[in-house]
């Protein structure tokens, strides 16, 4: 399966769930290089999915952003189906839910 077409089954996923705000990052002269495909949130936690094909490897510039994301604090992913998204999903809604309690 292509990148495009596990994005759109993330992304057609993301859009029902409620607690869910999420976007596709597109590149442009004023975007940031390495920047993950999806990004957005989980309730209050950011959400941060680099999507990749079963071979897709991540980009130097990306992992200078992944590296730059985990020392701020938030996770994020590298997802390589509809189901390993759904999984990063769940570790968010799992850490809100330790926090509320």
């Amino acid at each position: 399966m292509s990148e495009a077409a596990i994005t759109k089954q993330i992304m057609d996923w993301l859009r029902k769930q409620p607690d869910v705000f999420a976007w596709k990052a597109v590149g442009s002269t004023f975007s940031r290089r390495g920047i993950p495909d999806i990004c957005g949130s989980v309730g209050s936690s950011a959400l941060w999915l680099e999507v990749k094909t079963e071979k897709g490897k991540v980009s130097p510039s990306q992992r200078v952003v992944h590296a730059e994301i985990l020392r701020s604090g938030s996770l994020v992913w590298i997802v390589r189906s509809l189901d390993d998204a759904k999984k990063a999903v769940g570790t968010l809604r799992e850490i809100a839910a330790r926090a509320a309690n």
